[in-house]
């Protein structure tokens, strides 16, 4: 897979207010990056993806977008380490602080840490200079490791109360095997507090609500105490609530699972080291009434009844109006007049509909539904899908990311299209765009495409010799091996292969699809997409097997070869196009043409060994050459 460089959402958990001895954000609030001291002990090279990161051991980035998105917020900085080598290695990346003076107090240090990608996750270590050194020798005692960060931002602390009075240093060590990148910000040194903080202000809900829905998980809501390092929720049905909701570190949870009609108490007690706020407020608030009758049936907004021609290649959304009373929506759908297959249940007013066939009419109803149960009489909607353009063979295609082919060149099939990445089509349709090619001949292919930056493409080629409408028949599936890496799909980089034809291929058109995909997963699989790549499909005309008389009156005359300047191509019928390939693949040299007679000047190339492609009316010719 890619390393991922696009990102979800992640947790902020602010730090709630402790002395600071030391604080450093890499947005300005500390001494700044520049302070710090950076030690690349492994000396590797990044893989060309996170090429920026061979600047130094670590580096200075913004945590927000476009791309790379580390998850934000924009503008906000963060020092950032990567193990992702090229080859593969393990890292030994340093990011030393500058000398902290703890005073004669109880310290503890503070810091926010996440990994990157959700499966290569970067572990590290952090160390302490008790001499307050800042070589990688000075770093004697470790005080914390971890061998896979989470993935979504984590605030851990340290205690320090052995070294109070002393001169420190703080390293962060990226210790990881080719993983992808670390991220660690926000770090703070702070003393440990002396007295509890104050009970927070409760906000929400209001002391003595009523009509809170109880169906939802209700969300509480207080002010921040100063010194609070988490606060102890507590929820029950009596005055002074002893029953725990949970322990959180921000200002706001949910209470799920409560009752109808029923009067809650809640309260929050702030924490931190030193204790426990007490004498903390109390507030209630009252649950609304059940139900005691179904709600009426949703409308339905989309897809509008009787729409045709819906796209079924992605999860097709459908929509409806919210019913007063209902609580959440059964979804049925099915092919059936009255469809009774459960699509699911959901709380919302849509949902979407994976997994469709083309041209098929699908019938779907929403009910309402709440604890006295479910609507009843909802009207049924019904859609119908496209058509599968590739009928009778499976697609098209999906590709989550369009990396498109820019070049298909076989058997008089020259087909050049767009590298752009935005906007595109994961599976093109060329079928009018026609090859020719003869029971037992053999043909060389080459292909070009955008690759999106420095990663490895792989191309299949799938033709279906015995016209049954299945493209992986036996001796129907034709792996490239040579590979496409770093290419913009305009450059000069190419994958060339020769493609056989079966002795026994059926006579007439066939199809032919052309797969480009990164990765191997479903690589050979002429009806799965994937997440990077496209496809392209085409019609390929299969001629009978030339006898010998044929051979003699197709046979072409290709001379002098050995060549010095100007090569002369004589052929029975008229030329469509000549390709000169070196022996790597590379194509050096390609005209277009309409004539029996041509000639072709090499005079510019080096001496060597080339072939030569002649594609004719009816067939395709390969010479060998040398160039003197």
């Amino acid at each position: 897979m890619k390393k991922i460089l696009l990102i979800a959402s992640f947790l902020a958990i602010p730090f709630l207010g402790n002395s600071q001895i030391f604080q450093e954000n890499f947005d300005g609030n500390g001494p700044g990056f520049a302070a710090w001291t950076l030690i690349d002990v492994d000396g590797l090279m990044h893989d060309p993806a996170v090429a920026d990161f061979d600047a130094g051991a670590w580096i200075r980035k913004n945590r927000g977008g476009p791309i790379p998105n580390y998850g934000g917020p924009d503008n906000d900085f963060a020092a950032m380490s990567s193990s992702y080598y090229s080859p593969v290695g393990t890292s030994n990346d340093w990011l030393i602080s500058p000398q902290i003076t703890l005073p004669a107090a109880n310290a503890f240090l503070q810091w926010d840490s996440k990994a990157q990608d959700l499966t290569f996750k970067d572990g590290y270590k952090v160390m302490l200079s008790p001499n307050g050194g800042n070589t990688v020798a000075d770093f004697t005692v470790q005080l914390f490791t971890i061998p896979a960060e989470n993935s979504a931002w984590t605030t851990r602390t340290v205690n320090l109360n052995a070294y109070v009075g002393t001169n420190v240093r703080i390293a962060f060590v990226n210790n990881s095997t080719d993983m992808f990148v670390l991220l660690v910000d926000n770090i703070s040194v702070n003393l440990q507090p002396t007295a509890p903080p104050n009970c927070p202000a409760l906000v929400a809900p209001v002391n003595g609500a009523t009509g809170i829905n109880y169906y939802a998980p209700v969300a509480l809501s207080w002010s921040a105490s100063t010194g609070a390092s988490s606060y102890d929720v507590y929820l029950g049905t009596s005055p002074n609530p002893t029953t725990l909701l949970g322990n959180v570190t921000g200002t706001s949870t949910t209470a799920p699972g409560l009752l109808a009609g029923t009067t809650y108490y809640w309260k929050v007690i702030a924490k931190n080291t030193a204790g426990d706020s007490v004498g903390c407020t109390e507030f209630s608030f009252q649950t609304n009434q059940a139900p005691t009758s179904p709600p009426n049936c949703p409308v339905i907004v989309a897809p509008a009844n009787g729409a045709t021609s819906v796209d079924y290649t992605a999860p097709i959304p459908l929509s409806w109006t919210a019913s007063t009373g209902a609580t959440s929506y059964d979804v049925y759908l099915g092919t059936n007049a009255n469809p009774t297959t459960l699509l699911g249940n959901v709380v919302g007013t849509s949902t979407t509909a994976p997994g469709l066939l083309p041209s098929t009419t699908y019938y779907w109803k929403v009910l309402g539904k709440n604890e006295a149960g479910a609507s009843v009489g909802c009207t049924v909607y019904s859609f119908t899908t496209a058509a599968n353009p590739f009928a009778p063979y499976c697609g098209p295609l999906a590709f989550t990311f369009k990396e498109p082919i820019t070049l298909v060149n076989f058997a008089g099939i020259n087909n050049v299209s767009s590298p752009a990445t935005a906007g595109g089509i994961g599976h093109e349709n060329f079928i009018t765009i026609v090859g020719n090619v003869n029971q037992g001949g053999s043909y060389p292919i080459t292909l070009k495409g955008n690759t999106d930056g420095p990663y490895t493409n792989r191309f299949a080629v799938f033709i279906d010799w015995n016209q049954n409408g299945i493209l992986d028949d036996n001796g129907e599936t034709y792996l490239i091996t040579q590979t496409i890496v770093n290419s913009t799909g305009v450059d000069a980089v190419q994958a060339v292969q020769t493609l056989a034809v079966p002795a026994g291929a059926t006579l007439g058109n066939t199809r032919m699809r052309v797969k480009k995909i990164f990765g191997t997963t479903d690589y050979a699989n002429p009806c799965l997409g994937g997440s990077f790549g496209q496809a392209e499909d085409y019609t390929i005309n299969v001629g009978a097997a030339l006898a010998v008389n044929d051979m003699a009156k197709n046979a072409i005359r290709v001379y002098p070869n050995p060549v010095v300047d100007v090569l002369n191509i004589e052929a029975p019928s008229n030329v469509k196009s000549i390709s000169v390939f070196d022996l790597s693949g590379k194509a050096v040299s390609t005209q277009v043409l309409n004539a029996a007679k041509s000639q072709v000047n090499l005079s510019k190339l080096a001496p060597g060994v080339y072939m030569v492609n002649v594609v004719m009316d009816n067939e395709t010719k390969t010479v060998k050459i040398i160039k003197k």
